[in-house]
């Protein structure tokens, strides 16, 4: 006579309802012992979870299914090696669908391996049935199964939540590469953990930035964090254990808030709240390039020679990574087709994933320049009562997985949700499947084929879908930007690789002449290097090798991309400073080069500095070389002068000359020479009026006379280059005051709203509120807001007087029919709650 379990239930996710909540239990008694479970889609042929008991009798908990789907349930009872399942097709969305009762019976006895575990224990559990210690710790499966251990230890072969590791805060953003995945923590800083081990991720470094956090993105040794009003900050973790602040840029360097941030071939690219995008160099610390897109940028990817953003108006743009210059390629407006503010940007396979809480837009973007609509759906369309998905990973083989919150008042628990996007015109569909979280999460990575889930105070390790445990390999397609198979010597050369698998890949190794120069746990899946010199070899060799979850891997075709030699001339495409700027600060001097110089004909004669000195002129017995750090950087075309602080208050002249040449030998095409001036904390005052002596120089003021033309109004207030702004305020706002549009986007420099707040920066000065903080004394309204309601916005004891609008919820009243929408009241005081 067989033991008998009691039904349970499959719960179809949809409107009404998304959990499966069953209980397995002996119909006498309580079921003892270990119990494992194995639910398998008959129609694809896979199990979608696996699991163990968490308490006597309970096999699993609020587990979604799909509707209308034939289903087989697996159990095993193991101290007895006694097995279960029962086939089922379940119903229609929101429909409860009974489970017929188990009855447990003797396991088949095929054993391949001879571990006394049979194979069809295996495969529920998860290990592997050809070979005995599937862990490899010298204990076999089964007794390791009887013994309360973990035959299986870090394969991932069970679903759900693997492990956590704390964090000294609430996670986020979330990056992974080369074995680490890296985290922004909100203010605090960023923690980096060793992803190795997936069972138990490591802290091995922990920089404090004490700024907002909001963002991070790597790049070789280096992670750009997007650390709000605070800029842009750069760390160094080439060494872990040593990981620390390189540079830091601030606000007013940057001109704007740090919102959003990507990064590639040692280049970063900054989203400012401000409306612009700034390129900066990772290893020297210099803003190469800026361009106004006209509204914040929240959130940035780079896909192949593309950068991608996504702006507060609903915009996609789409950008080339073009040297040292940023253009726009395209663009999307979003416009009716989006109801809620873009929070991320993920893309990969041709198609651009850009989400809302609540929405998901697809859009071609296989033909650069022409990105179309595929579809948008409604999260809240498929599933009644879901309130947020605040971030989402790709696996790159359909499926998406994003930390969701419900808004329902019987379930408050966050989940993560797995989604079926095999066909990107679908947009969201029903979950596949979904798992409980101990915290809410707003941000999530995905590295190895494992879900990275930014919580409060912790990272959690979440495996979405059952490892693989079979013995087919994936498969490998390796393309690169070589026209014709043909590659420049220096250029920077692209290996994308596109993956497939029967269950999921985990990672990919790009190998360059033989030896591994990358490994990517991410999708999608590609890497940069530099081609070699022709005079060095004549080709070069790559093939990347694709490893599946189950550790079966594949190599592509090794690919042999003949190197040409460079026949044009560098150009100088970008200097910085800019010539005429006036500035507080410089470490850096650099020109961006169209293509990369051959770094034995840099030298202080081809790349040089030269002072003023004393008397602030050049061209005098005076002037002298400035010394610092000469590089050509492999991946960024250019040549770059670094000094370990900001150069002295002065007049300087760079200058380029001809004897700098490419690798292929041939001559910088013009010799460039440009001026500008440096003033800050250390230049003198001779006449007191606020004005470093070295700037008033540069603007053609008298540093003797605090009103240089004797018209009643000091240096300080004058506005020499008639942009609304006196030189104090240009100062102040880190603009240049001897050009009227700093950034020559078009818009004067008064003209500015670098907070997006609705105020220029003439009206800012006005009322004395922040240029870069929207709500100046954070009290709630906007400085635009107390601006019109002739409140203070920097007391945060007032308020301003506006018009009150009162939403009506129809839901609350006895009469809906009578309700319009809104009443509007007002004028009316509203107090700061």
């Amino acid at each position: 006579m067989h033991d008998g379990v009691r039904s349970s239930r499959l719960l179809a996710p949809a409107a009404l309802a998304l959990w499966l909540i069953p209980t397995l239990a002996l119909a006498q008694q309580p079921l003892e012992g270990r119990l494992f479970f194995a639910l398998e889609n008959r129609e694809t042929q896979l199990v979608e979870q696996r699991g163990e008991a968490q308490d006597t009798g309970i096999a699993f908990d609020r587990l979604p299914v799909r509707a209308n789907t034939t289903y087989r349930l697996w159990v095993l009872h193991a101290p007895t090696l006694r097995i279960a399942f029962v086939t089922v097709r379940s119903s229609g969305n929101g429909l409860q669908t009974e489970l017929p009762p188990f009855q447990l019976r003797p396991a088949t006895p095929h054993d391949q391996d001879r571990d006394l575990l049979p194979d069809i224990c295996e495969w529920i559990v998860g290990t592997d049935p050809l070979n005995p210690d599937t862990d490899g710790d010298g204990v076999q499966d089964a007794a390791e199964l009887l013994d309360s251990q973990d035959p299986a230890d870090g394969s991932g072969v069970r679903t759900g939540i693997l492990g956590a590791a704390p964090a000294p805060g609430t996670i986020l953003d979330v990056d992974g590469l080369n074995d680490s995945v890296v985290v922004a923590v909100e203010n605090t800083g960023v923690v980096v953990y060793n992803a190795f081990n997936r069972m138990a991720p490591l802290a091995i470094a922990d920089v404090r930035t004490g700024g907002p956090t909001l963002r991070v993105a790597t790049s070789g040794g280096s992670i750009a964090v997007a650390d709000g009003v605070e800029g842009l900050r750069i760390l160094d973790v080439s060494d872990p254990p040593a990981a620390a602040e390189r540079f830091h840029l601030s606000q007013n360097l940057l001109q704007g808030s740090a919102l959003s941030v990507a990064a590639t071939a040692n280049l970063a690219y900054v989203g400012l709240e401000s409306g612009r995008i700034a390129l900066v160099d990772l290893l020297g610390g210099g803003v190469i390039d800026r361009l106004d897109v006209g509204a914040a940028v929240v959130d940035l990817a780079v896909y192949q020679e593309r950068l991608f953003a996504i702006t507060s108006d609903a915009r996609l743009l789409e950008l080339s990574l073009g040297v040292g210059k940023l253009a726009v390629l395209g663009t999307y407006d979003f416009g009716p087709h989006t109801q809620y503010p873009a929070l991320r940007l993920r893309v990969g396979g041709g198609v651009a994933y850009v989400f809302s809480r609540r929405e998901l837009t697809t859009v071609n973007v296989l033909t650069p320049g022409t990105p179309l609509l595929i579809a948008t759906s409604a999260v809240n369309d498929i599933v009644e009562g879901f309130d947020s998905i605040y971030d989402a990973a790709l696996n790159g083989a359909g499926l998406l997985v994003g930390p969701t919150r419900r808004a329902s008042f019987t379930d408050l628990r966050p989940t993560v949700q797995v989604f079926d996007l095999s066909s990107p015109s679908n947009g969201y569909t029903l979950p596949v499947t979904g798992f409980p979280l101990p915290t809410p999460s707003t941000s999530i990575g995905m590295y190895n084929a494992l879900s990275y889930v930014g919580g409060q105070n912790q990272l959690v390790v979440v495996n979405h879908q059952p490892f693989d445990t079979g013995q087919v390999p994936p498969t490998i397609v390796l393309s690169t930007n070589a026209s014709g198979g043909m590659l420049e010597e220096g250029s920077l050369a692209l290996l994308t690789a596109e993956v497939g698998d029967d269950a999921q890949v985990r990672n990919v190794e790009f190998y360059v002449d033989g030896a591994r120069f990358e490994t990517d746990g991410g999708f999608p899946f590609e890497t940069r290097f530099v081609a070699p010199a022709v005079a060095s070899q004549p080709t070069v060799r790559v093939r990347a090798r694709v490893f599946d979850t189950a550790g079966n891997f594949t190599w592509s075709p090794e690919q042999t991309l003949t190197l040409t030699a460079d026949a044009t001339a560098p150009a100088v495409v970008a200097i910085s400073p800019s010539a005429g700027a006036a500035l507080s600060q410089v470490g850096t001097v650099a020109a961006l080069l169209s293509e990369p110089v051959d770094a034995a004909t840099l030298s202080p004669t081809t790349f040089s500095l030269t002072s003023a000195g004393p008397d602030g002129v050049l061209g005098t017995g005076d002037d002298a070389l400035v010394s610092g750090t000469l590089e050509a950087r492999p991946t960024i075309p250019g040549v770059f002068l670094s000094f370990p602080s900001s150069l002295p208050s002065g007049l300087y002249r760079a200058t380029l000359t001809a004897g700098l040449t490419d690798v292929a030998g041939n001559a910088l095409q013009t010799p460039t020479t440009w001026d500008f001036t440096v003033f800050g904390s250390d230049a003198p005052d001779t006449d007191g009026d606020g004005l470093p002596d070295v700037l008033e120089l540069a603007l053609g003021l008298d540093p003797a006379l605090e009103d240089t033309d004797m018209d009643g109004t000091p240096d300080g207030d004058e506005d020499p280059d008639l942009d609304g702004l006196t030189i104090a305020q240009e100062i102040v706002a880190g603009f240049d005051p001897a050009l009227p549009d700093t950034d020559m986007d078009g818009i004067a420099d008064g003209d500015e709203d670098e907070d997006l707040d609705g105020l220029s920066a003439v009206l800012e000065f006005a009322q004395g509120s922040s240029l870069f903080d929207p709500d100046t004394d954070d009290d709630g309204f906007d400085d635009k807001v107390e601006f019109d309601g002739a409140s203070d916005a920097t007391d945060p004891t007032q308020t301003p007087v506006r018009d009150l609008v009162i939403q009506v919820s129809a839901r609350n009243l006895a009469a809906p029919e009578a309700v319009s929408g809104s009443t509007q009241v007002g004028p009316v005081s509203v107090q700061n709650q």
